[in-house]
């Protein structure tokens, strides 16, 4: 009889007592211009695809130790004919099976593209038309779990395809017409799903909409032809940007805002308190954050918060939340203890879950200045107590012009009259285009 122990694989335990150190930093190509929208780590952790100003995908590996302290460069660039909207790995992408290393990418006016992550080769392409023959890119993607399907959010529905034969998939419409009011209507920005089940008949997905109404969360089962299930409420009028569900407790679903909720992360628990939030964890800066005055209503961010999409992350043991604002600060909410004594609270009471519970706000157990821009977004190793961050913002100063002035005489019909200026307005310029990774481990 073998009595060997065999090993057991814990997630990584982040410190969140300190600020952490910067491990390493990636280079972007294109100048300073140039900055990163959103990057996603592969499931694998070994790399990461960052999206780009510019209409290019870049595709980093993460460096071994000897690499730590330097700026790694791109090991693949792919660039696109149009900008990109939105991409998303393979559920069991890794760079140990060649076959499943790969992702689907979202591009303007383009066939959903399913690309090889080595290699940047087209594996597949899925398309979605309307009406008028025009191709439509989705607004989000999401893979089931298997990795059998992929769903693609746009205008009032949702396109299935089975990833395994391309061409034109299954249409899923989240509203009866364009005139009803029933269902969600608007653009679907957000897809994500649910580990509660794994076969494609008990499939749990939320869908989001950029519509902003209180509403505009859904929740959907299985194939999703019968409409959703229930809608999510108690939300801020304003448009979803991202959903995603904790990996460990697979009831807890959180939700992103742009516009007066940018900075905010809403949750709720779907097993039962479905019309109000469990809890709202608070990421707008310490210095300008407006809390609402009346304790009935919704925290509302300060008016230097942008539509810019601030992507969230929940850690693979769901046990923290990061995310970042417009002040170049990134947080850390302890979730898990969050959500331990939320429910000990609720087991406590008798019968009064609805009435008696408030929602709560959740300042950050951790915050710590990381960027001199908009982070834009956050993304935790799955395999490393390790935290991966992106700066960028695109800013106008529209105090200034460009202007060239010829101060020669043209012909008017009338004589001789002075030239008009020729008025040029200054482009955007970047602040910071920083993507850093941030080592989180406890001091040994």
């Amino acid at each position: 009889m073998d009595t060997t122990e065999q090993p057991v694989w814990t997630p990584p335990t982040f410190n969140l007592s300190a600020a952490p150190s910067r491990a390493c930093s990636y280079g972007l190509p294109s100048g300073g211009q140039n900055f990163a929208r959103c990057a996603k780590i592969a499931p694998d952790g070994s790399s990461f695809i960052a999206q780009c100003e510019d209409q290019s995908l870049q595709i980093y590996d993460f460096p071994n130790s000897s690499e730590l302290e330097q700026t790694v460069k791109p090991g693949l660039s792919l660039k696109q004919a149009a900008p990109v909207v939105d991409f998303a790995w393979f559920p069991s992408a890794s760079k140990q099976d060649p076959a499943s290393y790969c992702f689907a990418a979202s591009v303007r006016e383009c066939p959903v593209k399913l690309l090889d992550a080595s290699t940047g080769k087209l594996r597949a392409s899925y398309r979605i038309v309307d009406h008028r023959e025009r191709q439509i890119a989705p607004h989000s993607l999401a893979f089931t779990s298997s990795g059998e399907r992929l769903y693609c959010g746009f205008e009032d529905a949702i396109e299935v395809f089975d990833v395994g034969y391309p061409g034109e998939g299954t249409r899923l419409r989240t509203t009866p017409s364009k005139k009803s009011k029933d269902g969600l209507k608007g653009i679907i920005s957000a897809l994500a799903f649910s580990n509660y089940h794994s076969t494609s008949d008990e499939l749990l997905f939320a869908a989001g909409s950029l519509t902003p109404v209180t509403g505009n969360i859904a929740l959907f089962s299985g194939d999703g032809e019968k409409g959703p299930l229930m809608f999510v409420g108690g939300g801020p009028r304003a448009g979803v940007t991202q959903l995603q569900f904790n990996h460990y407790r697979p009831y807890m679903l959180y939700a992103a805002y742009r516009g007066n909720a940018s900075g905010l992360i809403y949750s709720w628990d779907i097993r039962s308190r479905i019309d109000d939030p469990l809890a709202i964890y608070d990421g707008r800066p310490e210095s300008d954050a407006l809390q609402a005055g009346d304790e009935s209503e919704h925290p509302i961010s300060s008016p230097q918060a942008t539509n810019q999409k601030l992507r969230f992350d929940v850690d693979i043991g769901g046990r923290y939340v990061g995310s970042g604002n417009w002040a170049g600060e990134v947080m850390l909410f302890d979730v898990e203890t969050v959500e331990a004594t939320l429910t000990q609270n609720v087991d406590s009471m008798d019968g009064g879950y609805e009435e008696d519970l408030t929602t709560l706000t959740v300042p950050p157990t951790l915050r710590f200045n990381g960027h001199k821009d908009t982070v834009a977004s956050v993304a935790f190793q799955p395999w490393r107590a390790e935290l991966l961050t992106v700066s960028g913002s695109r800013h106008f100063d529209l105090g200034k012009e460009d202007s060239s002035e010829d101060e020669g005489l043209v012909e008017d019909g009338m004589g001789q009259a002075p030239a008009k200026a020729v008025v040029k307005r200054k482009g955007p310029a970047v602040m910071d285009n920083s993507i850093k990774l941030w080592n989180m481990a406890s001091p040994v």
